[in-house]
């Protein structure tokens, strides 16, 4: 007999302020409330988060009065990570580090194999030292797929030390070493706290005579359960966005279309309290992925998250009125606005008093009649041009698009944008976010590295949708409702053959396929103060037995000239793949002095210094100008162009990737928000096209009239930043709709005045033997760090 459907579904918000619940008839989810039975707002409480929720998920439950046993299920936003750590803790995660034999190939081949006698001295150091949380991180184990070298050295590790939490980086995050490694990292520190968290979840649960499953929500916007949110937090920690976008689309956008309009993206904006978080929904139902990396805590991570703008603008804001000028925010009264702000009886003026002032009803309307009514016009065109502003930056094109409004500040927003076709304030809009959490999907996702050698990459991305597919289901998704929301097939630059391929499959989660989880989190203390004593940092070096290269000395082969040499190592270094260095023969320091560019080092570390210096400075607007005067000024660097990627073409061709980028003109709004301090770009207007073998071989631009000019060539160098970080892109990275700033810089005279030089670096050399190079500026050879700060 099948078990009888539950309709109820409960969803739960933790945020910094408030913790949000709503409780769901999915009976319901066409009718005008959208299902919506009853929803609480309680503030957060500290440290103990369980507390508020479970006070949360009380108050939706008697004000449904929906029975216990017909919910199926409770999903909570998020386990915040370090919520309820001392401060030291969050600084102190580092007690210890090793490195052993192990890795694998890009190709998936074994670089070395585990050596079990370096793991065991390895865990007796880690016993003596007292941890009780190891990461295992192997190179590529996210591809290893024969060898299980990560899963391997766990047993090991688990038989030697049988008490610690153990985290192999393959099960937490994919292809991308260091980011990997930190997510690793990150997710051992918060276990403890991320198992006590959910255990007091579900012991709320039990008082609550709530018999259902639990689950959290990922960053992602699909659910994971319990027992897999226990061992992986990392996966859950920035849920919140997600969550109140999914549940805008939800509340706003479902059952709105006849099914004859075309699905198109939508601009999302949740304002709160003190910020505006804006994102973009795509036509799959979600959110807009940020960049292949992103920073948590100024730790570089690759999750899949969404891609965000925040501004300094809430329903708390502060507005001020002085020498004539309105400004709103960046600082807010926060979660004391229903003391603080006027229309509660507070004498701070907010932007919730101007919504009121302006006709909302809100508060005592009759505290706000003696606010100046140019004051108020003021600051809601001041508010109305913040919200502009920021949606345009989200787009990528400049065709309007819907704007959806959620959160408890959205009465602070204007009915009508520039820039916008439509705005909707959906019913319930100020628990979009708990919304979300309840209306979730179950995902599965694969993420691997094939060779295309023997099948098509069309049969490697089959195979990959229906691994998918199946992980979505085998998670709790129903099969007829899966469906494909990402599907991409990324060549790899310099390996032959080799494609990435990602898949992500969704659906909705059944209310009868996934039984409760009764599995038993670990009982740790509750007192997780534990000081990491200072690492024991370990000698780098190379520990290798010296061996007589006797065969090498004797055999040496004949070659009637250099070439055939080079072409022979350079075919080896393609066949590995990945970063592959080549040791040539030792020569002289005046050969190095006539013919090698001098000081490039130098030149590296200064470029990168004007990035720090940037960022620590609030000065990234002007970061390609620091770099001009770096390199030697306007004469030797140049911005070229600066705008947005519109169209990236890429193909792979034995290990190299070929291609071409189109950046068009940013938009006038985007180029004054840069400040007065930037250099004209050499071309402005129309569009840029940079093709690349690897590298950018040249820069033509294309004016509105559609005349060409080339403006920047091989072997000057030309690089493409992005512009909001500053850092140059490199081919792999170039994305559609990325932001960039164009640098071109002179190049060294090695390659520029001799025909030898522009044979082997300039256009000819990468097959466009019609351009006849000119140079971008005059060569200023770099300053010798090393000189520069010796001692006396």
């Amino acid at each position: 007999m099948a078990a009888a459907i539950k309709p109820y579904r409960i969803g739960v918000d933790v945020g910094g302020t408030n913790t949000d619940a709503v409780i769901l008839d999915t009976r319901e989810t066409k009718s005008a409330n959208r299902g919506v039975v009853a929803w609480h707002k309680t503030p957060t409480t500290s440290p103990n988060v369980t507390d508020g929720i479970e006070a949360a998920v009380r108050s939706v439950l008697d004000q449904s009065k929906a029975p216990r046993d017909q919910v199926a299920c409770l999903t909570i936003e998020r386990v915040p990570p370090f919520s309820d750590f001392p401060p030291v803790l969050k600084s102190i995660m580092n007690g210890y580090y090793c490195y052993v034999d192990g890795g694998l190939h890009i190709d998936g081949s074994q670089e070395a194999p585990i050596n079990e006698d370096q793991i065991v001295r390895e865990c007796a150091i880690i016993k003596e030292k007292g941890l009780d949380a190891v990461v295992i991180s192997g190179v590529f184990s996210p591809i290893d797929d024969h060898f299980y070298q990560e899963d391997h050295v766990r047993r090991i590790v688990r038989r030697e030390l049988p008490d610690v939490d153990i985290v192999c980086s393959s099960e937490v995050s994919q292809i991308g070493y260091l980011e990997r490694e930190n997510a690793s990292i990150l997710n051992a520190s918060i276990l403890k706290f991320a198992r006590r968290t959910i255990r007091g979840f579900k012991n709320a649960m039990k008082r609550l005579d709530l018999n259902c499953t639990l689950y959290l929500t990922q960053n992602d916007g699909t659910l994971i359960d319990a027992p897999s949110a226990a061992r992986l937090p990392i996966r859950t920690f920035s849920s919140g966005p997600t969550n109140s976008m999914r549940g805008a689309a939800y509340l706003g956008l479902s059952g709105q279309s006849d099914g004859t309009e075309e699905k198109t993206a939508t601009i999302v904006v949740d304002i709160g309290g003190t910020t505006s978080d804006v994102g973009v929904l795509l036509p799959s139902g979600f959110p807009r992925q940020a960049s292949a990396y992103v920073t948590v805590a100024g730790v570089q991570i690759n999750f899949g998250m969404p891609h965000l703008e925040s501004i300094g603008l809430g329903g708390g804001s502060i507005v001020r009125s002085e020498n004539g000028k309105v400004t709103v925010g960046p600082d807010s009264v926060g979660h004391f606005l229903s003391t603080r702000a006027k229309v509660f009886g507070g004498d701070v003026l907010t932007a919730t008093d101007i919504a009121v002032a302006a006709g909302e009803k809100i508060g005592d309307p009759n505290l706000v009649q003696d606010v100046d009514q140019n004051t108020v016009a003021d600051a809601r065109a001041r508010m109305k041009t913040m919200l502009e502003n920021v949606v345009d930056l989200m787009k990528t094109s400049p065709a309007p698009l819907p704007v959806l409004l959620v959160g408890g500040g959205s009465v602070i927003a204007p009915t009508e944008l520039d820039g916008v076709s439509k705005v909707i304030c959906p019913p319930f809009h100020s628990v979009a976010n708990a919304v979300g959490a309840a209306m979730s999907k179950v995902g599965g996702t694969v993420d691997m590295i094939q060779s295309s050698e023997e099948r098509t990459v069309k049969e490697i991305v089959e195979q990959a949708k229906e691994t998918a597919i199946e992980r979505a289901v085998a998670s709790g998704a129903l099969r007829e409702t899966v469906y494909l929301a990402e599907v991409d097939a990324l060549p790899l630059q310099y390996v032959a053959n080799q494609v990435r391929v990602i898949a992500r499959a969704v659906g909705e989660l059944s209310p009868d396929g996934v039984p409760p989880s009764d599995s038993v989190l670990d009982d740790d203390d509750e007192d997780d103060e534990q000081i990491y004593k200072e690492a024991a940092k370990r000698d780098a070096h190379l520990d290798e037995p010296n061996a007589a290269a006797i065969d090498i000395e004797k055999y040496r082969p004949k070659t009637p000239d250099d070439e055939i040499v080079d072409r022979a190592l350079r075919a080896s270094c393609s066949e590995m793949g990945s970063r592959v260095g080549m040791a040539a023969k030792p020569t002289t320091t005046d050969r190095v002095h006539k013919y090698s560019v001098i000081n490039t080092i130098s030149l590296a570390w200064r470029i990168g210094r004007c990035i720090a210096r940037a960022h620590a400075n609030n000065t990234l607007s002007t970061v390609a100008e620091q770099m001009i005067d770096e390199i030697g000024g306007p004469e030797t660097a140049k911005v070229l162009f600066r705008g947005k990627i519109i169209a990236v073409e890429r193909r792979l061709f034995k290990g190299h990737s070929y291609g071409e980028i189109t950046i068009q003109q940013t938009q006038q709004s985007e180029e004054e928000k840069s400040g007065s301090d930037n250099v004209p770009a050499v071309a402005v207007g129309g569009t840029l096209k940079i093709p690349f073998k690897n590298e950018n071989i040249y820069a033509k631009h294309i004016s509105e009239t559609g005349e060409e000019k080339y403006i920047a060539m091989v072997p000057d160098l030309i690089s493409v930043l992005d512009t909001q970080s500053g850092k140059a892109l490199g081919v792999p990275e170039f994305r559609y709709g990325l932001m960039v700033t164009v640098l071109g810089i002179a190049c060294s005279p090695r390659w520029s005045d001799t025909p030898r030089g522009l044979e082997y670096g300039g256009p000819g050399a990468f097959g466009y033997k019609n351009i006849e190079y000119k140079p971008l500026g005059t060569y200023v050879e770099p300053k010798s760090v090393v000189f520069e700060f010796a001692e006396d």
